[in-house]
């Protein structure tokens, strides 16, 4: 049997009505506070093996927390319909083991 892999890049725009606080509490299963649209997003999803917050290595250390990023992007860009965030949509083989998925996003994203 063949596998099918997909790889899709998606911008999270305030103007088509996504926010980045719920696109990350839906994605890292997390509940999470938006500070621009005042608004608790309670996500209760129990499917989420594994959530990792990629930063530059010189970026602030607060950064590795979700509720602290998400609160700093939503400050800094206040346009109604500014893009604050990219989402990065994979499929990969059901045979590989969660560390070695993890080890191929973990490179992809160091690499790129």
């Amino acid at each position: 049997m063949m596998s099918n892999y997909y790889f899709k890049v998606d911008n999270i725009k305030r103007g088509e009505g996504r926010s980045i606080t719920s696109s990350m509490s839906y994605i890292s299963g997390r509940t999470l506070y938006d500070c621009y649209n005042e608004k608790t997003y309670y996500c209760r999803r129990n499917d989420v093996l594994y959530c990792e917050v990629y930063q530059p290595h010189n970026a602030p250390a607060q950064f590795k927390d979700l509720q602290y990023l998400c609160n700093a992007i939503d400050k800094a860009e206040n346009r109604y319909d500014s893009r604050t965030g990219r989402e990065f949509i994979c499929s990969l083989p059901n045979e590989l083991l969660l560390p070695e998925l993890i080890k191929i996003v973990d490179e992809y994203v160091t690499e790129h």
